[in-house]
């Protein structure tokens, strides 16, 4: 079953915001939707089966917890050209980063 044609039947359609923002929820590791970093690191797995042996990644997936934060539609310019990244996944380092 694929949770996106179910949603889009009918006289409603799904359009591209809205599936970013049921991944976006689905990817924060810290949402209310219970799951923790479990759909994160099923993500991440599923990257990493299409690179060769990346450790960095590896390491990554294999933590205890994954702290991650998640953006939709952020704007960056490159080559003097507006452009939109749809959901942006930056993983959080504890090691490096303040506690207090």
């Amino acid at each position: 079953m694929n949770i996106f044609n179910v949603l889009s039947q009918g006289k409603s359609r799904l359009h591209e915001p809205s599936i970013s923002a049921v991944l976006g929820y689905l990817l924060s590791p810290n949402g209310d939707h219970g799951l923790g970093d479990t759909f994160l690191k099923s993500f991440l797995k599923l990257c990493n089966s299409n690179i060769e042996n990346d450790e960095l990644l590896n390491n990554i997936i294999n933590q205890d917890f994954i702290d991650a934060e998640v953006n939709l539609e952020v704007q960056y310019t490159y080559n003097d050209q507006r452009n939109d990244i749809d959901i942006q996944l930056g993983i959080i380092d504890k090691s490096t980063s303040d506690s207090k």
